[in-house]
């Protein structure tokens, strides 16, 4: 028997809130709206129907819609969500958030 362990990937992801009025928690992204636009994504009856590959996957309220590397938008619960994935920094010009924070606030307590 060998082990495995998963590779490492950033993504995209949102939360469904199944609120009416606010059905995606935070920033909705643009592949969201294309994909609402294009018909891969649907409000239905159970919350949001995605359709790829001929098939079709319901997002449920909690759930994350996941945009993988290859283009899919992937259903995954919150409880897996959170067991797999970590909140990434931002990189701006090759450096975190934080890194260009620290750097700029070394700057002015430098002049």
């Amino acid at each position: 028997m060998a082990l495995y362990r998963t590779k490492p990937e950033e993504v995209e992801a949102i939360q469904y809130t199944g609120n009416l009025s606010s059905p995606f928690d935070g920033a909705v992204p643009q592949w969201v709206w294309e994909s609402l636009g294009s018909g891969n994504l649907k409000f239905n009856a159970h919350g949001v129907e995605i359709a790829y590959n001929g098939m079709s996957e319901d997002v449920l309220p909690t759930d994350w819609m996941v945009m993988s590397s290859d283009g899919v938008i992937r259903a995954c619960s919150d409880k897996v969500f959170k067991t797999y994935y970590v909140r990434a920094r931002k990189r701006t010009s090759g450096n975190t958030e934080d890194e260009a924070g620290a750097a700029a606030t070394a700057v002015a307590a430098a002049e």
